[in-house]
C-alpha cells in the first residue's frame, strides 16, 4: 500500500498487535521491504502503546483526579498527577477520545488504514478504543485472527468479536485458508479436524500440494499418564 500509493502521503498506516515483539517485527519487516522513507509512515504499536500515544499528545484533556504532569511515569501504583499504572493507559485514552473531538479528529485524519492483529484476543476496552477512534469514518480497518486460538478468554477476550466487528464496521468476512506453518501432510490432518469443527473453513484440497511432513497417531486405553516421567516431560 505504501509502495503503490494506495496509502497516499501524508496519510499513515497503523498496525496494532498484542505483543511488543510482534509490533517491532512488523515495523522492521516493512522497513526492509519498503525502505526507511516509506516505512516512516508506518506505525506499529501494541494497544497500550497506541493508548499512551493518545495520552501523551492530548494529556491536557485529562482533568481532576486524572490530570497528569508532562513528565508523568508508569509504575505499580497511582500517584496524583505524577504516576499511573499500566492498566490505566487504555481507560485514560478512552476518556480523552470521549471528551475531545479534536483528539478523535486527529486519529481519524492521520491514518488511511488500520490493521488489527490477533484480533480474537481483543477485550471490551481495547475494542472500545478502536471504535471510538475510527467508527463511522473513511478509515479502512482490517482485523485478522483465528477464532480457534481464543486463549485469552481469562484476560477478557470478547466472545464473538469478529461478528461484532463485522456488524459495527460493515466489514466483509474472509476465510484465510493458506497455512505457511505446516507441511502438506500436517495440513491434510488439520483439515480433517477443521472439517468437523468448522466446515466453512476447510482448506480446498487443490491448495494442499506435496507429500512432505510426518504425522503420527497413538491410541491409549486411558487418559492417565503411563508413568511419572511422562508427567514431567
Amino acid at each position: 500500500m505504501l509502495r503503490t500509493g494506495t496509502c497516499r502521503y501524508p496519510y499513515r498506516i497503523l498496525a496494532i498487535s498484542f505483543k511488543v515483539d510482534a509490533s517491532r517485527n512488523l515495523k522492521e519487516r516493512v522497513r526492509r521491504r519498503c525502505g526507511q522513507e516509506l516505512a516512516s509512515r508506518f506505525d506499529s504499536y501494541t494497544f497500550h502503546a497506541f493508548a499512551k500515544r493518545i495520552i501523551d499528545r492530548f494529556r491536557p484533556v485529562l482533568t481532576g483526579q486524572d490530570a497528569l504532569d508532562p513528565d508523568y511515569t508508569i509504575g505499580d501504583r497511582r500517584v496524583t498527577r505524577r504516576q499511573i499504572e499500566f492498566s490505566d493507559l487504555i481507560p485514560l485514552a478512552i476518556q480523552i477520545l470521549n471528551t475531545s473531538q479534536v483528539a478523535r479528529n486527529a486519529a481519524r485524519n492521520t491514518y488511511s488504514d488500520i490493521f488489527l492483529d490477533e484480533f480474537q484476543g481483543c477485550t471490551d476496552k481495547q475494542y472500545e478504543l478502536v471504535k471510538l477512534a475510527f467508527h463511522e469514518t473513511g478509515v479502512r480497518l482490517t482485523a485478522v485472527g483465528d477464532t480457534k486460538q481464543r486463549i485469552m478468554v481469562w484476560a477478557g477476550a470478547l466472545e464473538g468479536i469478529f461478528s461484532t466487528f463485522a456488524s459495527d464496521f460493515n466489514a466483509v468476512p474472509l476465510n484465510m485458508y493458506l497455512n505457511f506453518h505446516s507441511k502438506p501432510r500436517l495440513l491434510r490432518m488439520q483439515n480433517e479436524i477443521i472439517r468437523v469443527m468448522d466446515p466453512a473453513s476447510v482448506m480446498p484440497d487443490e491448495q494442499i500440494v506435496g507429500d512432505e511432513g510426518e504425522t503420527y497417531s497413538w491410541r491409549f486405553n486411558t487418559r492417565e499418564p503411563l508413568n511419572k516421567s511422562c508427567v514431567n516431560a
